[in-house]
């Protein structure tokens, strides 16, 4: 029976996770968006999903629902989720409430508890807004974590500065409490004078290193990364500082029992489902495993059971060799795919070589696909249309990673329903979701270059 991988809410769509692992499995809180005002009202609430193994998901429903319009918490957007030493849980989250825009306090940080993980009250009359020093309408996605050295907690923030260039006020501050419920600002964590803010903050360590994550729509709407040896700083971006592309925002993470990192997106829907349209707020659950390279820097790659998922049934490929320093020359691999599958392979560039990749959802006859494009030269895997459309703004803008040019690579992809997602060399990914071109060809590509391609392995998912 084939499985919504991707996991998207029935009736509505899934906007950001705040995993949580508990119990031997993931408890995954999202901002669960309507996108249907006239329906079910205004406002976001948090709903919960489970899963064991990041393919079966069960739905556990509201558990924190959203406040009346007269409420700081009408829309309760991202926050964390922390168990204490007495077993009870704890979810911190952001209040949000545009209609208090003359009261000054459209945003608050709020608290809400439950003794089994699942039956949530909140905390009557709490709110902790933002003092003096900072704008009151970004204060928000509260992390909370237990600082050993200082024997207190702390809570990370998405914050702006009241002074400053207007567009880049952004920092990450960070609070103390000694008992979880009494919280005071102690000092701007990371002020890097580059975003308008810096959301969805997570920090962990691996090794000798911090890792502060964050999520930023003012330059290419990533979630990105810095790192340092010090918890107090300063914080390097690497050269590649994000896990995924334009289309994976939001991200949070988790550790599982066997101590691997999961970082948890979402892949953005786009308007009336057409490629042409902007990207909506939500749309489907993704999750990388998060991996360290040998020099400290992170990269991800496809969660085991996602992967085993996909390699159902396996279709012999033979190897391929693409050659044409002139111009362009395809392979076709299959002819009609699923609409549920995995491809993997092993490339080697034989010869200077400008670009190449895949063409998938090819209609050969009409000479149209989405194409994944190794771009070499510039150091940049991106995802288009093949051919691109004359004169037509690129569909996919952003939708692009950095990528080291080297003889060799190691490719992966799946495909489920529109969602895909490539990853390369067990280290970078690039996701996104596709409407327009519904068929079903899947072809190799190499522009003005030589390359082989062996290993080829094409797995449909049985229905």
């Amino acid at each position: 029976m084939k499985k919504n991988v991707f996991y998207k809410a029935k009736d509505g769509f899934t906007a950001d996770i705040i995993p949580f692992y508990d119990e031997d499995k993931f408890k995954l809180f999202y901002l669960h968006d309507y996108r249907n005002r006239d329906e079910f009202g205004e406002g976001t609430p948090w709903r919960l999903i489970e899963t064991k193994n990041l393919v079966d998901f069960e739905e556990k429903g509201e558990v924190i629902p959203r406040g009346k319009n007269t409420e700081q918490d009408l829309y309760i957007f991202t926050g964390s989720v922390y168990k204490d030493k007495n077993n009870l849980y704890h979810i911190f989250y952001t209040g949000h409430n545009p209609h208090f825009k003359e009261k000054g306090k459209i945003q608050g940080i709020m608290h809400a508890t439950s003794i089994d993980g699942y039956n949530w009250k909140k905390i009557p009359n709490y709110c902790f807004y933002a003092p003096e020093l900072f704008e009151k309408d970004d204060w928000r996605d509260p992390f909370v974590y237990f600082d050993n050295e200082s024997n207190e907690y702390k809570m990370l923030l998405a914050a702006r500065k009241k002074q400053g260039p207007k567009e880049r006020r952004g920092c990450t501050v960070i609070c103390n409490s000694k008992d979880l419920y009494n919280w005071s600002f102690e000092k701007i964590f990371w002020d890097p004078n580059g975003y308008f803010t810096h959301e969805c903050p997570d920090l962990f360590k691996i090794g000798d290193y911090y890792y502060l994550i964050y999520s930023e729509f003012t330059d290419k709407c990533l979630t990105r990364y810095v790192m340092s040896t010090s918890i107090n700083g300063p914080w390097i971006a690497p050269k590649d500082d994000c896990f995924d592309g334009r289309a994976f925002y939001a991200a949070k993470t988790t550790l599982d029992n066997k101590n691997k990192r999961y970082i948890f997106g979402w892949v953005p829907t786009k308007e009336n489902n057409l490629d042409l349209n902007h990207f909506m707020w939500g749309g489907n659950l993704i999750c990388h495993e998060v991996v360290q390279r040998s020099d400290g820097t992170l990269g991800v790659k496809i969660p085991y059971n996602v992967k085993k998922y996909f390699e159902q049934e396996e279709h012999k490929v033979e190897n391929i060799l693409l050659d044409n320093l002139n111009g362009v020359e395809i392979k076709s691999l299959i002819k009609k795919t699923s609409n549920a599958y995995k491809l993997s392979f092993d490339l080697e560039v034989i010869d200077s070589t400008y670009s190449f990749g895949i063409l998938f959802n090819q209609n050969e006859s009409a000479d149209k696909s989405y194409s994944y494009v190794f771009d070499i030269n510039k150091n940049k895997l991106y995802l288009d249309n093949f051919p691109c459309p004359e004169w037509r703004f690129n569909n996919f803008r952003n939708v692009e990673r950095y990528l080291e040019k080297r003889d060799k690579y190691k490719v992966e992809m799946v495909y489920q329903d529109g969602v895909v997602i490539i990853y390369v060399d067990t280290l970078i990914a690039l996701t996104c979701h596709v409407y327009d071109l519904k068929e079903n060809g899947l072809s190799l590509f190499v522009k003005h270059g030589k390359i082989k391609v062996e290993n080829i392995k094409y797995y449909e998912v049985k229905e």
